[in-house]
This record gives C-alpha cells, structure tokens and sequence, in this order.
C-alpha cells in the first residue's frame, strides 16, 4: 500500500483545473456540471425539472454509437476507501415517451485496478481490455454504453449490456486519485450526477436527491516516504504511535482509522508534538490491516499497519 500526501485547496462552485473530488465514508457524488474541461457537444441545460441543483448536461452532438471517446468529460476523484464501487448515475431521455433512444452515454475508468459489470453471478468487461466476456451491444476501448430506460423521468439506474442489464463497477485497490470519463453517444441524453458507493455504504444514503455534492479540494498528488507519517510498532498490540510528519508544526489534527473493508474504527481530534509520538489505543483492534488517515489544513497523510 503506497502512502500519500496530498496538497488541498477548497474548490469553488465549478471545478478549475486540477480539482479532484474527495470520497468521504464509502462515497463519491459529482455534479456533471461541475466540471473545468471543454464541455465539446455537451451543453449545460436547466429546463426540465427534477435536476439535483436544477442543471444539468445535456449531449446535442451527433450519434457516436460505436466511436467513444467524442465530448469527453474527465472527473478525479479521490480514494481513501479501498475496495469495490458501484457506479449510479441521475439521467433523464429528453424526448418525451421515448425508453429506447436519447438514453446513453459512454463510461470509462481507464485506472480503476478492475472496470466490470454485474447481474447475479454473471460479470462482463468492456471490448478492447483483452477481457471476456463482454457485454451485448456496444463496448470499445475499454468504455461501456451506460444507459437506462425509464420514459419522462430522471432515473438513478445505469446499465450495460443490452438485453441483460448489468450494474457497472469500479475497484481501486490502493487510496489514490481516479479518473472518471464520460463521452458523448446519444443525442439528448441528459445526466446529472453520478455517485460511486462503496460495498460498505448505502446506495440510497448515496442517491439521497438532498445530499451536496462531494466536498472538492485542488491538488498537487506525490507519492511521498512512508516516513513522512510514520507510524510504530507495526504489528501493534495495545498502543500505536504517531508521530508528527516532518511537514506540520505542532497542533490539533483529525486522526482517523479505517478497517480493510473502508469502516471508520477511530475518528478523532488529537494533539501530535514534535519529537513526542502520540499514542493510540489498540487493545479493542481486531486483527487485520488498517490504515491511518492524518489530515490538517492543506494536508492529508496515510499510513498502513496491522495487528
């Protein structure tokens, strides 16, 4: 497991260059909109009623049903939570009765570590992965046709495979930044907001229409020496130390422990000193993997141990 530093800086209402967005507690919620790229055939929309926020994205370019990657949209998003994510998003057909037509567009996460979908026990990956079995309909590149069929009303189903809808899945196996990419298929498609729910969350405490978008920050990502927040004895027994990174003065900091399955065990405000490690409780720990989350103003460290 790689350790992070990230450099922060609070986003304003649309997102500038560099912005990613943070995964708090097993969950991502982004506003299409909310997005610094060039918005191509893609326009922002806010006539039908019912959007998060009242806008929306709506593609009125040609067809691309079998050339992905026109009128791409790129979101970061950053995780903490290791594991695997469903992936929902809030859609709409635009034109009125319709359920087979104007109802997808293109998905990718070319650096998720596994980019798959689901019904029961049946999986298929995208065409052009090398995978099998891929899904009916379209596939190229590594994208999925994302679509969904409800007439005249915003939808939070998205699937694959025409005929045989699968749910779409991302799995990142190390906390990092992600890439979330959206391309252009069907003339008035419109979409919303996607959410990312991690195996440990709830999919409707994701899907909430009153839950805010996910807190953003602008980032400057490098992979950094452990010993920037180093943290001892590992395998621990009854207490873990934590010591002050070299980059923070002394001060209060949130301190945050989180189980392998991505379950906050601790989450707290502590005091870390120079030279004088902090010391964590860890009698209650089951054993496992954990990983040490540290943040302060402009800074997040991470740090593995085990018990």
């Amino acid at each position: 497991m790689r350790s992070l530093i990230f450099v922060l800086l609070l986003a304003g209402p649309f997102l500038a260059a560099q912005e990613v967005f943070l995964e708090r507690d097993g969950i991502v919620r982004v506003d299409l909109e909310s997005t610094a790229c060039d918005l191509g055939q893609w326009e922002v929309h806010d006539t039908l009623p019912g959007a998060i926020g009242g806008s929306y994205l709506e593609f009125r370019g040609p067809n691309f049903f079998n050339t992905p990657g026109n009128s791409t949209l790129n979101y970061k998003v950053r995780i903490t939570t290791v594991g695997t994510y469903l992936f929902r998003w809030h859609s709409r057909i635009t034109e009125p009765g319709e359920t087979t037509d104007f109802n997808d567009s293109w998905l990718r996460c070319p650096d998720a570590d596994d980019f798959f979908a689901r019904v029961g026990n049946r999986t298929v990956y995208p065409r052009g992965t090398g995978r099998t079995p891929n899904p009916e309909g379209s596939s190229s590149n590594g994208w999925f046709k994302a679509y969904q069929n409800r007439a005249d009303a915003w939808n939070w189903r998205v699937s694959t495979s025409d005929n045989d809808p699968h749910d779409i899945f991302m799995t990142f196996n190390t906390p990092g930044d992600y890439t979330v990419q959206i391309s252009g298929r069907s003339f008035g498609h419109a979409i919303d907001r996607f959410v990312l729910v991690h195996s440990s969350a709830s999919v409707a405490t994701a899907t909430s229409l009153s839950a805010p978008e996910s807190e953003r920050a602008t980032v400057s990502l490098n992979t950094i020496d452990t010993g920037q927040l180093r943290v001892f004895p590992v395998p621990v027994r009854d207490y873990l130390n934590v010591e002050l990174p070299t980059a923070l003065a002394a001060g209060n900091y949130e301190l945050e422990v989180r189980d392998v399955t991505g379950r906050s065990v601790t989450l707290r405000e502590v005091r870390l000193e120079a030279n004088q490690p902090f010391r964590l409780a860890t009698d209650n720990y089951a054993s496992g993997t954990y990983l040490v989350i540290l943040r302060a103003p402009g800074w997040v460290f991470t740090a593995p141990f085990t018990k």
